[in-house]
């Protein structure tokens, strides 16, 4: 059975756990089981060397539909590209005191440059696991090269991926909602600008998720998320305006276009 490093993602298989070098790299980071479902260690058994699963089942049911548009794999193709090879900020649109619309809006995250982070996709293992063998799975993960905050992003969540994310959203994560429509990498919420002066580009996304709360264009949409399962479909059944508005305009054409 191979293993899988948690954020390396380098494959290491039973043999290599009696090599020493081999052995130090895997020492160095949490491991996967190959079917990424348990955490495993390495044994080192001269006659036997093999990973061991340890704890339950880590992964096992997502709580996300399957993305069937392809669209929405060249929207995640586009966004890692970017990453990978420009200097990004996120941005949000916001508006001055007249309600005017701020072409430069307020930026979320950024600027980072190529190599301030270690992104992936979720071809490369992007699973965050929860309680009960459930996980949710971000289309792009990025940590950063120096010790600092893991941000994922996700797609259109549905009801209980949207309440693990907005839990997430209290330890200091944030959350973006970067919304793609069938054909359409780029909406009226959310999209890929141009480089900027300096050489930035920029990635727009008017939602997004930040201490339980949900925000459009930087105001904060109704009250924070309860922490209590039990109280959490009030709240989104409060959301469902909103969010039946936002599924509506991604299918409209980015401004300008």
């Amino acid at each position: 059975m191979p293993a899988i490093a948690t954020i390396s993602r380098e494959k290491f298989t039973e043999q290599q756990i009696l090599n020493s070098s081999d052995y130090v790299r895997m020492r160095s980071e949490g491991l996967l089981s190959d079917d990424e479902c348990s955490l495993v260690i390495p044994v080192r058994r001269k006659d036997q060397p093999h990973f061991r699963r340890i704890g339950g089942v880590v992964y096992q049911t997502s709580l996300q539909p399957q993305e069937q548009d392809k669209t929405h794999g060249e929207a995640i193709a586009a966004i890692m590209n970017i990453l990978k090879t420009q200097v990004v900020e996120i941005t949000t649109p916001t508006f001055d005191v007249e309600g005017r619309l701020d072409p430069e809006g307020q930026v979320l995250f950024g600027p980072v440059s190529p190599g301030d982070y270690h992104w992936w996709d979720d071809s490369s293992g992007t699973r965050i696991p929860l309680n009960n063998g459930r996980y949710i799975q971000p289309d792009i993960c990025g940590r950063a090269s120096t010790p600092a905050a893991f941000s994922p992003t996700t797609v259109q969540p549905n009801v209980e991926t949207l309440y693990e994310l907005l839990q997430l959203s209290a330890m200091n994560y944030i959350v973006v909602l970067y919304f793609v429509a069938p054909g359409r990498k780029g909406t009226k919420y959310s999209r890929l600008s141009s480089p900027r002066a300096g050489g930035r580009m920029r990635i727009l996304a008017a939602h997004y998720l930040s201490g339980r709360r949900l925000l459009e264009n930087g105001q904060q949409r109704g009250e924070p998320a309860p922490y209590s399962a039990n109280d959490y479909d009030i709240w989104y059944a409060s959301q469902q305006v909103l969010l039946a508005r936002v599924m509506r305009a991604k299918n409209e054409s980015p401004p300008g276009k």
